[in-house]
């Protein structure tokens, strides 16, 4: 039988709510990648993709049209891909050069 309780103010029937069991942070973080290529590194390797939607306990990656779905607590680091710039990557090489 389930009995409502209260929660942080909110009362809830049935099962108890679901909270984030991943660091809010890396939550937060993921959220502000959405639609961004990222490289993400979990405890079996690395995946790399374009976020397509964050919660609380996955992230969802795009890779070539196939969706992967990622837990939170199996994320060991999450880095954005930059895009290459070969006109950066040249200014450096000149300024090396030159000094």
């Amino acid at each position: 039988m389930a009995y409502p309780y209260d929660y942080m103010g909110h009362h809830y029937t049935g099962i108890s709510p679901m909270l984030p069991s991943a660091d809010p942070y890396v939550y937060q973080v993921l959220q502000s990648l959405v639609g961004h290529r990222v490289v993400v590194q979990t405890t079996q390797g690395s995946v790399r993709g374009i976020v397509t939607d964050v919660k609380p306990d996955h992230v969802t990656l795009n890779v070539h049209h196939t969706l992967f779905f990622i837990r939170t607590q199996q994320i060991v680091w999450v880095m954005p891909q930059v895009a290459f710039r070969q006109d950066y990557h040249q200014s450096q090489h000149t300024m090396t050069a030159e000094t």
